[in-house]
């Protein structure tokens, strides 16, 4: 007699999907590509948190502020045109945590992670999923920490940048590959100074975003020349960035 195909051992087909989290934690997953983030609604009083393109066969991974990690499939994610569910119905917070951060990518893909006290490492996102609701030990965090945001691996170079505006540039292969942990000190913080920001880029401007004057946002881009100065060996101080503004973020810019 031939036994019977559970649920679990149907394949899922490998599709493109678009997926949706709101800065309230709601989550859902709408077919296909190319998804105009402008024509997206959300409750009343809720925004955009993450508009992602992924698959049916990539997870979707949560680290919350303890920098415990936890993931779905993002197969399994509320579809259609609704307003998705709340994460904390799927999944099951350890100890008062919060969402801190999310991502989808293949479980290859490789993201440099790290606290806002300067130490990181490289993990795969299949180094961040979890077998169960209640995820897992990822990120070691010291208290009053909280996880920035995980930056793609997409070159040889890693930059660091800080609250207080000093920015620093190092060789990848000065960090550890680990599954979970604290990893390297990645900057020398300044008394009172935090990480803020993360790239791992080529040969590629850098965009440093933050609050300029007046509070209004601002985005300040370092070309591939300006970027010299930068450079140094991990865990050094770094230099202050050329221009007056509050940083909260850093991203590349693109070009080679």
């Amino acid at each position: 007699m031939v036994a019977p195909i559970t649920q679990a051992e149907i394949a899922v087909p490998d599709e493109p999907v678009t997926v949706i989290v709101s800065k309230n934690g709601w989550v859902r997953a709408r077919q296909g590509h190319g998804i105009d983030p402008a024509g997206i609604s959300y409750k009343t009083g809720d925004y955009p948190w993450m508009v992602a393109e992924s698959r049916t066969v990539w997870p979707l991974v949560v680290i919350d502020s303890h920098g415990r990690s936890y993931s779905l499939k993002v197969s399994d994610l509320p579809g259609g045109r609704g307003d998705g569910a709340p994460l904390n119905t799927m999944l099951d917070f350890q100890d008062g945590g919060k969402p801190a951060q999310v991502l989808t990518a293949a479980p290859e893909t490789r993201f440099l992670v790290a606290g806002s006290g300067g130490y990181g490492f490289v993990a795969a996102i299949g180094d961040m999923t979890a077998r169960n609701k209640a995820g897992k030990a990822f990120l070691a965090l010291d208290k009053g920490e909280r996880p920035l945001p995980p930056a793609p691996v997409a070159g040889d170079t890693v930059a660091v940048l800080t609250l207080g505006g000093r920015l620093l540039l190092f060789p990848l292969s000065e960090l550890r590959e680990m599954a979970k942990g604290k990893g390297l000190m990645l900057i020398d913080l300044a008394k009172n100074d935090e990480a803020v920001g993360l790239a791992v880029t080529g040969r590629a401007p850098l965009a440093v975003t933050g609050a300029g004057r007046g509070g209004k946002a601002s985005r300040q881009v370092l070309d591939v020349g300006a970027l010299k100065v930068f450079y140094g060996a991990r865990a050094r101080r770094g230099q202050e960035i050329p221009f007056k503004l509050k940083p909260s973020g850093l991203e590349s810019a693109g070009g080679q």
